[in-house]
């Protein structure tokens, strides 16, 4: 909570101006992550009415997932990133932040009286959040289309799912050249593209230690082996280039609805695994693909989409 404050990602609330909506807070925990983060509920109700259910999220702006997936085995190196605290690096326009007030303690000091105070960025939970920052993640391509090469800012339109940054080259120079343009492109616009993760030692040498992922900082290069890491929920193992299922299911009863609730859980994987390589190596096997790898790509992932629409209604049956 310090940190909201230190970075000005929240303010003490006008006192002349009344507040739209006060927000719940409560702190979530995730089990890859050490720390907890700040949940501001938005769809909390008060007399059946939430914030989310009185905002507009707008249209979806968002790259289909396993597109995205897709691209990012394409070529023979690849490559990751976060973009960090992304919602927290677009403002909220002044005459709105009266809506997303909270109370808390001064300074973090349990002992003082709560004081009201409101955010100034986009928060992680709002139905309008994802479509803001999508637009102006976008946006800060787009400005900049003359200022870097096509490749990058066609990186940046189609190679984020949300803060997720994956993609693929066909040689280290071109993944290097790609990845510091994208990062120096979001720089300008206030977006710190980090925590990067590769399958190329000879990549991750370029990138400074403070932009690598945690697990590369203190990391032996020449002789250690490259970590695990997650993309896109799916278990990345960089040293090999495979994608691994770690997650051991959750168990159900044997059951019609027990098969196909423990049926969800390995979809994510059944989507990407065998018809992803087959296509990976079909790309590999010509370079030509690189000229309408986007056009090629969009309409792989439809067929594989049908054919998991198809396989998931004969479960059903």
């Amino acid at each position: 909570m310090n940190k909201l404050f230190e970075n000005g990602h929240a303010e003490e609330a006008p006192k002349d101006i009344p507040p739209g909506w006060t927000l719940s807070l409560f702190p979530a925990y995730h089990p890859w992550k050490p720390e907890p983060r700040p949940v501001y509920d938005c769809a909390a109700t008060v007399n059946g009415v939430s914030l989310n259910s009185k905002a507009l999220s707008g249209p979806n702006q968002y790259n289909l997932m396993l597109e995205v997936f897709l691209r990012f085995q394409w070529g023979k190196y690849r490559y990751s990133g976060d973009i960090a605290t992304m919602f927290y690096q677009v403002y909220v326009p002044h005459s709105q932040r009266r809506y997303l007030r909270f109370w808390w303690y001064p300074n973090g000091d349990l002992n003082q009286p709560l004081k009201e105070y409101q955010l100034t960025v986009h928060l992680f939970g709002g139905t309008w959040s994802p479509g803001v920052t999508a637009f102006a993640l976008k946006k800060a391509a787009l400005d900049q289309a003359h200022l870097f090469p096509e490749k990058v800012i066609n990186a940046i339109l189609y190679q984020f799912y949300v803060d997720d940054y994956l993609n693929s080259a066909m040689t280290s120079q071109d993944g290097v050249t790609e990845i510091l343009g994208v990062q120096e492109c979001l720089k300008n616009k206030g977006f710190n593209l980090t925590k990067f993760m590769a399958n190329s030692k000879d990549i991750i040498r370029v990138i400074p230690i403070e932009h690598r992922a945690a697990e590369l900082k203190n990391m032996d290069l020449d002789n250690e082996k490259l970590p695990i890491d997650r993309a896109l929920g799916q278990h990345w193992n960089a040293e090999t280039d495979d994608i691994v299922w770690l997650r051991k299911p959750k168990s159900k009863p044997d059951t019609k609805c027990g098969v196909l609730s423990t049926h969800s859980q390995f979809t994510p994987m059944l989507q990407n695994n065998e018809a992803l390589h087959q296509r990976r190596k079909q790309f590999r096997s010509n370079h030509s693909c690189h000229v309408i790898m986007y056009q090629t790509i969009d309409s792989v992932a439809d067929q594989i989409y049908q054919g998991v629409e198809r396989a998931q209604k004969a479960a059903q049956v």
